[in-house]
């Protein structure tokens, strides 16, 4: 049987590191597909990509969830939220939401997959 707290230690692991990798990407990665924020005030920028990362980070730990617990389907409600929470922003741009949310979606299907796989092919431990 596996340690417990390998196993949770794993998981918690790999959030982290799933969450800093969705990170990386979406802030480095497709920054110049945002327009709108350039033309904003800059604490209003700022108060906006705070908010982006924190509505990001809650949308990271849903899709973990869902992914570790199978409910493929239930992934549909984030993309409906947004939708209906982000209706003006999506609008003015919406390859920069599309694209962040399929990185999140993305980073968080492949790390749960392999550390699913790794506690499948981990040797017992007593």
């Amino acid at each position: 049987m596996i340690s417990i707290f390998f196993k949770y230690g794993l998981i918690v692991m790999t959030f982290l590191l799933s969450l800093i990798i969705s990170t990386v990407l979406i802030r480095r990665g497709i920054p110049k597909l945002k327009k709108s924020i350039a033309q904003e005030p800059a604490q209003k920028a700022k108060l906006f990509r705070d908010l982006g990362f924190w509505i990001g980070f809650f949308e990271h730990i849903i899709i973990f969830v869902f992914v570790m617990n199978k409910e493929f389907s239930a992934l549909a409600i984030i993309f409906g939220a947004k939708e209906f929470v982000r209706k003006e922003e999506i609008k003015a741009n919406p390859a920069y939401y599309l694209l962040g949310t399929l990185i999140n979606f993305g980073v968080a299907l492949i790390m749960v997959e392999t550390v699913q796989e790794i506690l499948k092919t981990t040797a017992p431990v007593n």
